[in-house]
């Protein structure tokens, strides 16, 4: 998991300084959608959703994943001279929502049978909760 922070990590930095947050971490969820071994991809996922242990763990790793994206944001809006104001929750509302959508994604990929990208399972759950311009 380590690994895929930090590959998104690189692909949120990545994207345009004007571009919206939303965008940027929909983009940054393309790693997600390229496992390793993608053989394993769903039978892993309905393992770590199905063990208690094992999705807490997971559920951790992303919560720690979303620290980290938070910082990023704040760092990139102050980049771009429109820095958050202190207190203002938007980078941690908008990093748990599309991190929710990115959980939500796994479960829908599973319950379809794994079948299609998982990239269209993201969009679907992102395009559902995709905040006003």
């Amino acid at each position: 998991m380590d690994l895929i922070v930090g590959d998104l990590l690189d692909l949120v930095r990545a994207r345009p300084a004007g571009e919206p947050v939303w965008t940027s971490l929909r983009r940054g969820f393309d790693v997600f959608g390229v496992p390793y071994h993608p053989e394993y991809a769903a039978p892993i996922l309905r393992l770590v959703f199905g063990t208690p242990v094992l999705l807490a763990g997971y559920l951790r790793k992303l919560q720690e994943a979303q620290e980290t994206v938070i910082a990023l944001l704040v760092q990139r809006a102050e980049a771009a001279g429109t820095p958050y104001a202190p207190g203002d929750p938007a980078p941690r509302a908008l990093t748990a929502a599309a991190f929710g959508c990115l959980v939500a994604a796994h479960h829908s990929w599973l319950e379809s049978g794994a079948e299609g990208p998982f990239e269209a399972a993201i969009d679907r759950a992102m395009d559902a909760v995709r905040p006003p311009a």
